[in-house]
């Protein structure tokens, strides 16, 4: 299992090989928490809730766009 804090003090570049050497499972709980983080950065709400059945969600289209 993975623990974020452990490389709280580590550069992209040192983290990088680090991420690599993990197994995919881990890989894809590291890609959720830092998804969940952005989200959060940006106002967007928490992306861990599942979708609610009838709920409306915007969705971006390019047509009529320009």
């Amino acid at each position: 299992m993975l623990y974020l804090n452990t490389y709280k003090n580590m550069s992209v570049t040192e983290l990088l090989p680090n991420l690599q050497k993990l197994s995919r499972a881990d890989k894809f709980l590291v890609m959720q928490f830092l998804v969940n983080d952005l989200s959060n950065e940006g106002g967007i709400e928490n992306l861990s809730e599942p979708f609610r059945a009838g709920a409306v969600y915007p969705v971006w289209s390019p047509y009529d766009s320009h």
